[in-house]
C-alpha cells in the first residue's frame, strides 16, 4: 500500500464552466463545488490527510461579473455559517490566508470567528485561500505540479513545494514585515505532497 499524502492542495477551477455546459447559472457550479469540498474535508481522516489547502478565490476572480463575485462572497459567508459547528465537532482547524483588504467586513468577521472557534482542533488542518495571487502565477505552478488539467502528481515532500513554490510563496508570504495585518500566514504550514487543479466538478 502506498504512503498517504499528508497535505493535499486543491485549486478550485472550472465550476462555472461545468454549470454552463449543463445549462445552469455559473453560481450553481460554485454551490456544487462547495458541496464537494465538504465531502473532501470529511474524508480526509480516513485517508490519512492531515492538511488540506483550498484555493477558493484569486485576485483574478474580481474581474468576473458583479453578480458572480457577489454570489461567491455570499457563498463563502453561507459556508462558514452552515459548516462551523460541524467543523468543530469533526476536529477541523480552519485558517484563512490571502489579502483581506477587499473582502467584505462581515465576511472578515466570520472568518475570524471561525478561526477562533476551531483554534483548539487538530484532527485536520483546513486552510482556505481567499484573494490570493494571480491566474498566471497559479497556472504556471499548477502546470509544473499537475502536468495539465485534471492530472495529479504525487511526489516526495520537497522544500520547493513540489513545483508549487511561486503559488505558495505568494499565498503564505508574511506581509507582516511590511506592516500589512490583512495578509495571514499559517505558522504550521508545510508544502503539499499532492496538488490538484480541478477543471470542473
Amino acid at each position: 500500500m502506498g504512503q498517504s499524502a499528508e497535505h493535499v492542495a486543491i485549486i478550485m477551477d472550472g465550476n462555472g464552466r461545468w454549470a454552463q455546459q449543463r445549462g445552469l447559472p455559473r453560481l450553481a457550479g460554485h454551490h456544487e463545488g462547495a458541496k464537494r469540498i465538504r465531502e473532501i474535508v470529511q474524508a480526509c481522516p480516513s485517508v490519512g490527510v492531515k492538511h488540506l489547502t483550498i484555493f477558493a478565490f484569486s485576485t483574478e476572480n474580481w474581474k468576473r461579473t458583479q453578480v458572480e463575485v457577489g454570489g461567491l462572497m455570499r457563498l463563502f459567508k453561507r459556508y462558514i455559517l452552515r459548516e462551523a459547528q460541524d467543523l468543530v465537532n469533526e476536529g477541523v482547524r480552519v485558517r484563512f490566508i490571502g489579502d483581506r483588504l477587499r473582502l467584505d467586513k462581515t465576511l472578515i468577521r466570520l472568518m475570524d470567528e471561525l478561526e477562533a472557534l476551531t483554534a483548539q482542533n487538530a484532527k485536520v488542518h483546513l486552510t482556505i485561500a481567499l484573494n490570493y495571487g494571480g491566474r498566471d502565477e497559479v497556472t504556471r505552478a499548477a502546470q509544473r505540479m499537475a502536468g495539465g488539467c485534471g492530472e495529479r502528481q504525487a511526489g516526495r515532500k520537497r522544500g520547493d513545494g513540489g513545483g508549487f513554490g511561486p503559488l505558495f510563496g505568494y499565498a503564505f508570504a508574511a506581509r507582516s514585515r511590511f506592516g500589512d495585518p490583512h495578509q495571514r500566514r499559517s505558522a504550521h504550514f508545510q508544502f503539499p505532497s499532492v496538488a490538484v487543479r480541478l477543471c470542473g466538478i
